[in-house]
């Protein structure tokens, strides 16, 4: 009689095992049929974090402030061509020389720096009205009449640009209006 109730147990401590086993494999089918929609959600996520993060990133690089006379807006396209336009607000000739100066070095930086070489330069060169009353101090140009006096201040960025001239596109062009 002891033989049969050790095989009786045996029997359900087997029996106990296989239920439990079966039991768990099946909670954990359940588990994974309910968890797929979740990991499948929370990839989507992690993609929309990483292009939110690359976002911000490209922005951060796009903010950059040189001076209140110089803007730098990029332009990215879908082709993957970058456009820099380059908005100058120039100092009044009343400035001193060094200002001036200044301005063309940190434009001379930027356009180093640059990591497209497609760039719209915009310059407002800020001349005051009476240079530009004064008939002696005009020359023509092929664009157009603009002071002398302010011809040496064109200079540095002329050369910059001149340098580049195989990379940048420039057109040369001043007007000047009262």
């Amino acid at each position: 009689m002891e033989l049969h109730l050790e095989n009786l147990f045996t029997k359900l401590k087997i029996g106990m095992h296989n239920q439990t086993k079966e039991i768990t494999e099946n909670i954990m089918v359940k588990i994974d049929e309910k968890l797929k929609p979740l990991l499948e959600e929370n990839t989507k996520l992690k993609q929309s974090v990483k292009k939110l993060e690359n976002l911000v990133e490209k922005l951060e690089e796009e903010k950059k402030s040189y001076s209140d006379r110089i803007a730098l807006v990029k332009l990215q396209f879908s082709n993957q061509q970058t456009i820099n336009i380059l908005q100058i607000y120039m100092p009044t000739s009343d400035y001193e020389d060094a200002e001036i100066i200044n301005i063309y070095n940190k434009l001379s930086t930027i356009l180093e720096q640059a990591d497209s070489r497609t760039f719209i330069i915009q310059v407002d060169f800020n001349i005051n009205a009476p240079i530009l009353r004064a008939p002696a101090l005009h020359e023509a140009h092929a664009n157009g009449a603009h002071p002398r006096q302010l011809e040496h201040r064109f200079e540095p960025l002329r050369h910059r640009l001149a340098e580049k001239r195989g990379e940048l596109l420039v057109v040369e062009y001043l007007q000047v209006t009262t």
